[in-house]
């Protein structure tokens, strides 16, 4: 099942090169990595999301959604270690840690590795700071979405494979 979700997940993934899928395709690959955390455990679920880095940086037409998806991807699995956190306020603030420093990354990556330009010219602070603030509302929304994912994936999974048999 793993290389089947890599599989997906690296097609997914790969679907970035059209014009309007930059962002929405690596939060679609993150996708593959919820049953197979859920079946197999977060280890494999590393395991598959490395698969798909690799194989999204080397054969991957848009550069942006392949770096995205380097400093991104993993936060499905990421994800469960910071629900165990104790305190609401102390979980929002580690999700939007690390949402901004990936975006960082991304955008140093993007800017040193395939010498992409990040902002528009003439674009100054007000523009970067709405930038930002839309990237971490999108982020949450994101996080909301992938617990709830995760609740469908596992029932669904549980009624089609049920233990012990």
């Amino acid at each position: 099942m793993c290389g089947l979700m890599a599989a997906l997940g690296t097609v997914l993934l790969l679907a970035g090169a059209l014009p309007f899928a930059a962002y929405c395709a690596p939060v679609l690959a993150m996708l593959p990595l919820l049953p197979v955390a859920d079946a197999y455990g977060d280890g494999a679920a590393v395991c598959v999301y490395g698969v798909i880095s690799a194989l999204g940086l080397l054969l991957s037409v848009e550069g942006e959604a392949a770096v995205l998806y380097l400093f991104l991807g993993y936060y499905p699995v990421l994800r469960h270690v910071i629900e165990r956190l104790p305190g609401r306020v102390l979980r929002l603030a580690a999700k939007l840690a690390v949402c901004n420093a990936a975006m960082a990354l991304t955008w140093g990556g993007a800017l040193l590795l395939f010498r992409l330009p990040i902002l528009p010219e003439g674009a100054g602070a007000p523009y970067l700071l709405t930038l930002l603030g839309l990237w971490n509302v999108t982020f949450l929304l994101l996080d909301r979405a992938l617990g709830r994912l995760e609740i469908v994936c596992r029932r669904r999974w549980r009624r089609l494979f049920p233990k012990g048999k």
